[in-house]
């Protein structure tokens, strides 16, 4: 039967459906995948035939097992896309979706890659891919492999049921659905159990890859043994499909040329995959478009994307993943609240072994949330999730607007947990608000839950809100630094520090007296203050650091990463940064200096380059602690990437001069070298190179010990310089 003659065919099924109920056509759906089943076994045996085998062109046999993939696959799809109602059949789409996954499976096993594209080792034992090499009917020449001659594909088994003559008849894949359903007349049992007789064993690789994905794949009759014992249907009747498709294949090749038939069979342009030898996939029909076909509540259809989405290889033209981001730019209110279910599923997903699923549905939430982003926004607060929280923080910083919004709805709310939301997203969404109309929100937003005595614990968030709001900051600003400076978490920093502007004063007095509080240096202040540009306050903080450090000098590391921030403000925080660290390279301890030491050397970005530059100039130009000096050495050989090699070289070898003054720094920069050279290559092979370019420079620095060290971990040859008499004195130290 030609292929355009489907549709009376899918008629008949549904009509099927109609008068004698579900599982009937439960039965012959079951039926016709488990056709696609065999095939796909089929397929994976063939693929790993001899060499010989591999290398001939298409066959008749080729041609009719593609006809029957297709049937099978396309009246599977046709029927399940056109029920009124799909539920009922969810045992048939379990066993698809199982069916799927194990082809996958199957596919990776035959390949011989695992799913991170990983060489794996064949799963068939040598002497299983031996036996069927040897039971395998051999082709050579013009042969052709062994006519068992057990029947036709429409035939009946012994035993069964009369047979129907409807209009799938000629169909080569499930003629015995085809046939019932099509004439009416019922086949019992037969075509449950497809066998794997006249092809050789089947692939036990195959085998067990099926078995490993679910239940469904474990129900396909097991390989026959090397006596070609075939399995038996519920009903006892034998069905022997390979023998089948040979028998039909030489009725076919008996009445007309193959090429002929080919033409009949597989129109120009149709199905060229199917075609193809060794592409003949009975599962590849059944894309996204079909799961979004079915008529099926949105959870249900969810969770059986959720399956197919971790069994996916990746490869096909539109990946399962794609079509469940289709559906979500199509009806994202419906779909959202469905993909935060997945946030618990910590499944790898077989195409992308370092993602999983919760990730790849936080993904995708995230690249399609302009849908309807307010909607999104109340699905992830819902789903009270981790990672719904990670994505609401993403939003309020790429879409603060649009938390803003939020905020106000979860203030006003009488849900507890939506005032907290509130109170945390609002407090993230601030720094980045910029419209009026953002501000106003926030602002309603606080001062709603300001009213609400009960909510005490989120009023330290609300004032921080408050304060930021240029309107509400002289009313609110005097309780705000009395909390912040009670140590009160919520009332942040930069809460604070956005008040300095307008009020200096006031904002610099409270830094200063949570900085002269004992215990723990507040890093996080120091930090905050670096992000000042504006002149006047600028210049302020400067001072108030420098009497920080003056006081406290155990903090000299988190005054040094304030002077790192600052410095990445650009050219115009030289006016503020130079005569601060100017002064501290002058005065400043070694506990300080060596902390300014980690800084300088470090080449940091363009921005900050030219600047680090002159300052660390300042510091060589009048250091001598080698503690200081060892520190600027070992930031040098760790970040030297970021400066030419030649730039590198000349400020090592600076160093080198200003530590070979005295016998302690000269032992301690051979050392230093020593140690570095041995936690990285690259690093010996430069100092070796530089060695070797100019032996007697480098001699005077470097003693003979730790010399012939660094030479010997770069693997090179010690270049033979001739040392001056008052180097010889140089102190060897390995």
């Amino acid at each position: 039967m030609p292929r355009y003659r489907i549709g009376p065919v899918v008629q008949a099924l549904l009509r099927l459906g109609r008068q004698r109920g579900t599982a009937e056509l439960t039965r012959r759906l079951t039926e016709l995948i488990r056709v696609c089943q065999y095939f796909e076994r089929l397929e994976a045996t063939r693929q790993r035939t001899t060499a010989a085998d591999a290398a001939d062109g298409p066959s008749v046999r080729d041609e009719a097992v593609a006809d029957a993939v297709w049937w099978a696959s396309q009246l599977t799809a046709e029927v399940l896309t056109r029920v009124p109602d799909a539920e009922p059949y969810a045992d048939v789409l379990r066993r698809l979706v199982d069916c799927i996954g194990a082809t996958e499976a199957q596919r990776r096993a035959s390949s011989g890659t695992g799913p991170a594209g990983v060489a794996v080792a064949d799963p068939a034992p040598a002497a299983s891919r031996a036996a069927t090499a040897a039971e395998a009917p051999g082709r050579r020449g013009d042969e052709r492999p062994a006519d068992h001659g057990v029947g036709t594909l429409g035939e009946e088994p012994s035993g069964s049921g009369g047979a129907g003559d409807g209009a799938a008849g000629a169909a080569t894949a499930g003629a015995g659905a085809g046939n019932a359903a099509a004439g009416g007349a019922a086949h019992g049992d037969a075509g449950a159990g497809w066998g794997f007789a006249a092809h050789g064993p089947a692939s036990r690789a195959g085998a067990s890859a099926v078995s490993s994905w679910g239940d469904a794949a474990g129900a396909v009759p097991a390989a026959p043994s090397a006596a070609g014992a075939v399995p038996s249907v519920p009903g006892g009747h034998p069905v022997h499909v390979a023998q089948a498709v040979s028998s039909a294949e030489t009725r076919w090749q008996a009445s007309s040329p193959a090429s002929e038939k080919a033409g009949d069979h597989h129109p120009a342009g149709e199905d060229r995959a199917l075609r193809s030898v060794g592409r003949s996939r009975a599962f590849d029909v059944f894309g996204a478009w079909f799961w979004r076909g079915l008529a099926l509540p949105a959870e249900a259809r969810m969770e059986l994307f959720r399956c197919l989405v971790v069994a996916e290889s990746g490869r096909g033209e539109q990946r399962y993943l794609d079509g469940v981001a289709e559906w979500l730019r199509d009806e994202p209110r419906v779909v959202q609240p469905l993909l935060t279910g997945w946030f618990g599923d910590r499944r790898a997903l077989r195409s992308a072994p370092e993602a999983t699923v919760a990730r790849a549905a936080q993904a995708l939430l995230h690249t399609h949330r302009h849908g309807a982003i307010d909607d999104l926004t109340e699905a992830l607060v819902g789903c009270a999730h981790p990672l719904g929280d990670e994505l609401l923080g993403a939003l309020a910083e790429d879409e603060p607007s649009a938390m803003c919004r939020a905020v106000d709805r979860w203030a006003h709310d009488e849900r507890p947990e939506r005032r907290v939301a509130a109170a945390a997203y609002g407090v993230r969404a601030a720094p980045r608000a910029r419209s009026e109309a953002d501000h106003s929100l926030l602002r309603y937003a606080a001062l709603a839950l300001l009213a609400r005595p009960a909510d005490c614990t989120l009023h330290g968030s609300a004032l921080a809100l408050l304060v930021r709001d240029p309107v509400s900051r002289d009313r609110y600003l005097e309780l705000a630094l009395t909390r912040f400076e009670a140590g009160d978490p919520q009332v942040t920093a930069g809460a604070i520090a956005a008040a300095l502007p307008t009020h200096p004063d006031e904002v610099l007095a409270a830094f200063r007296r949570r900085l002269a509080e004992p215990g723990p240096v507040p890093g996080d202040l120091l930090r905050t203050l670096a992000g000042v540009t504006t002149h006047s306050p600028a210049r302020r903080v400067a001072v108030l650091v420098q009497d920080f450090l003056a006081a406290r000098p155990e903090a000299a590391g988190e005054a040094a990463a304030y002077i790192d921030a600052g410095l990445e403000q650009g050219p115009h925080a030289r006016v503020v940064l130079h005569p601060l660290v100017s002064g501290l390279i002058r005065g400043g301890p070694v506990r300080i200096r060596a902390a300014l030491a980690g800084v300088l050397a470090d080449p940091g970005t363009p921005v900050s380059g030219e600047l680090r530059g002159e300052l660390l100039e300042l510091l060589l130009g009048t250091e001598q602690d080698p503690v200081v000096l060892d520190v600027v050495l070992c930031v040098l050989a760790a970040r030297r990437a970021g400066r030419s090699p030649a730039a590198t070289c000349a400020l090592v070898r600076r160093t080198g001069r200003l530590l070979v003054r005295t016998p302690e720094g000269a032992g301690r920069f051979d050392r230093r070298l020593v140690d570095l050279a041995r936690g990285d290559a690259d690093l010996a092979r430069t100092v070796a190179q530089w060695i070797a370019d100019a032996p007697q420079e480098w001699a005077a620095l470097v003693g003979p010990s730790a010399r012939r060290t660094i030479v010997n971990l770069a693997g090179a040859e010690e270049t033979p310089a001739v040392v001056a008499g008052g180097v010889a004195g140089r102190p060897a130290v390995v």
